[in-house]
């Protein structure tokens, strides 16, 4: 082999290892390490040794920790929207505010394990071991426990809407779930006030609800693009994948509102009240908007076009 050839080798070998599993290398690896290498771009982890890690409000989407040992580790606040855990052991870890959403958790050992306050909403939990688990204050919108062990379970104050049990039927509560079309009816009647109201995957496109009163709702994934929420309170709203381009909500209150991955493509949001918006994964192009107060800004677009990779707390590259 000439130099010329090495050289070509040596190029190709180095675009290649980096396609390769991590437990081919590091059997075993700390927390600091995993998120060192995924901000490098690394996002197999599959069968790593991970016992007793500690990671923290760290942003970790579609992530492979399949058959992963994640055995009493700590991943409080983290986001794991998309990620692979299929058959990992996550025996006694605290989880607590993780978002889960749309993860793959079959399989998976959850035994003892700590999901107070945690998203798992449209998450595969099929055939998981959750005996004893504490799923508390959780999010469980059409969440998959199909087959799952389901002994001793804390579901205090969890949202179930549209979930599968372990017995394959359906759960839903009663109180807080509404139809599309009994919203419509109910705001046409003159009603107002929605507090904490479920729209599981609504069609609302270019419907008028100005002044609605929904703080607490939760309208991920819904279709409102189009739609008058003029001069409406939206505090605390689930809008996580939410179409809202073309969308009407001047002088709304949005206070801790979630629009991470929300599409609000020339929306108009012009409003003062919008203090610790999660804006995540969100397209604002084109919309109207006039940012005067802190929100969380990862991969967002800007009315402009400009990308902040952040996380940034303001709607600028400059940290």
């Amino acid at each position: 082999m000439n130099n010329e050839e090495y050289l070509e080798w040596e190029e190709e070998a180095e675009e290649v290892i980096p396609l390769l599993s991590l437990n081919n290398h590091h059997p075993e690896m700390a927390g600091r390490e995993v998120v060192d290498l995924y901000k490098d771009g690394w996002r197999d982890y599959s069968s790593i040794n991970l016992e007793g890690t500690l990671i923290e409000h760290e942003y970790l989407i579609e992530i492979d920790l399949s058959g992963s040992d994640l055995h009493s580790s700590i991943l409080k606040g983290c986001d794991l929207s998309g990620a692979n855990l299929s058959n990992a052991n996550l025996e006694n870890a605290h989880l607590s505010s993780v978002c889960l959403v749309g993860a793959n958790l079959s399989n998976a050992n959850l035994a003892n394990v700590n999901l107070w306050n945690a998203d798992l909403s449209d998450a595969n939990l099929e055939n998981a071991n959750l005996n004893n688990a504490n799923l508390s204050n959780t999010n469980l919108i059409g969440t998959n426990f199909s087959a799952a062990k389901w002994e001793n379970i804390n579901t205090d104050a969890a949202l179930f809407c549209h979930t599968i049990m372990p017995d394959g039927s359906h759960k839903s509560d009663p109180v807080r779930v509404m139809e599309t079309q009994e919203l419509l009816r109910r705001y046409a009647a003159g009603e107002r006030r929605f507090e904490g109201i479920v729209l599981y995957r609504a069609d609302l496109r270019g419907v008028d609800l100005h002044n609605i009163i929904m703080p607490n709702a939760h309208l991920a994934n819904a279709n409102l693009s189009g739609a008058n929420l003029q001069e409406s309170c939206l505090t605390n709203v689930n809008f996580r994948g939410t179409d809202l381009s073309g969308a009407n909500l001047k002088n709304s209150c949005l206070d801790s509102a979630d629009l991470s991955y929300a599409n609000l493509k020339g929306a108009n949001l012009l409003t003062l009240d919008m203090n610790g918006v999660n804006f995540t994964d969100a397209n604002l192009l084109s919309a109207k908007i006039f940012f005067s107060q802190t929100g969380r800004f990862r991969n967002t677009i800007l009315p402009n076009g400009e990308v902040i990779v952040g996380p940034n707390i303001y709607p600028s590259n400059q940290r």
